[in-house]
């Protein structure tokens, strides 16, 4: 669920020229879980396609709202090869 999420939100925001490849993921988990679980990221467009390190937060909450895990996508973002 992190990581479709996170990526997801990645290709929402991300230059036409770019293209991105995941680095790690990273997921601490505050408490159990139960019900049905809901997954956001909020990031900031990226308007360049130079090569970088960025790093999509995301958080998945069950019904009541209250936080049941945290996860950071690190995402290596670079300009697409020329053809």
């Amino acid at each position: 669920m992190a990581f479709s999420t996170s990526t997801r939100a990645r290709w929402t925001i991300l230059s036409y020229d770019a293209r991105f490849i995941v680095a790690g993921l990273s997921i601490e988990y505050p408490r159990k879980a139960r019900g049905t679980i809901t997954a956001t990221s909020d990031i900031e467009p990226i308007g360049a396609s130079e090569r970088r390190e960025y790093a999509i937060p995301v958080e998945m909450c069950e019904a009541s709202g209250e936080v049941v895990a945290r996860a950071t996508l690190r995402t290596l973002v670079g300009p697409k090869p020329r053809t």
